[in-house]
């Protein structure tokens, strides 16, 4: 053992802290778990928000359908938009007659409802059947 002449022996080494290796590599892991938390965090909230808008279009939707079937909508096309900015398209294909009062002012029909999104997804669907006003048909005498 090697000793200085004022001082004694000399003092070990210091394990008292720790070294600048070994605090980046504690901040790299740290970090690597915070940006995958993040991620976690973010794409919820992505869903999240695609599931509210579902909803608030399935409702509004269903109200659009219930009126157009309480209405008994003319044949054609329509388009717009409901209020939480989803698109929606209508189409009313009439069935023909099938039978039934010469007089009746009414005739089967298909209705179909479809609200996409902005970038053109489909968020609902709807495809019943109805009767929708026709032209008014007289028996001849």
């Amino acid at each position: 053992m090697m000793f200085c002449r004022d001082h004694g022996p000399p003092d070990p080494p210091a394990d008292d802290g720790f070294t600048l290796i070994e605090v980046l590599v504690a901040f790299a892991v740290l970090s690597v778990g915070l940006a995958g938390l993040y991620g976690a965090m973010a794409t919820q909230a992505r869903v999240d928000a695609e599931i509210l808008l579902r909803r608030d279009t399935l409702r509004e939707a269903q109200s659009h359908l219930d009126r157009l079937l309480a209405e008994r909508a003319p044949a054609g096309d329509a388009t717009g938009r409901y209020a939480n900015g989803v698109a929606w398209r209508v189409t009313v294909t009439p069935l023909g007659r099938v039978g039934g009062p010469a007089d009746i002012t009414s005739e089967p029909a298909r209705v179909t409802l479809v609200a996409t999104d902005g970038r053109g997804r489909r968020l609902v669907s709807f495809d019943t059947f109805s009767l929708i006003s026709g032209a008014a048909r007289r028996s001849t005498p």
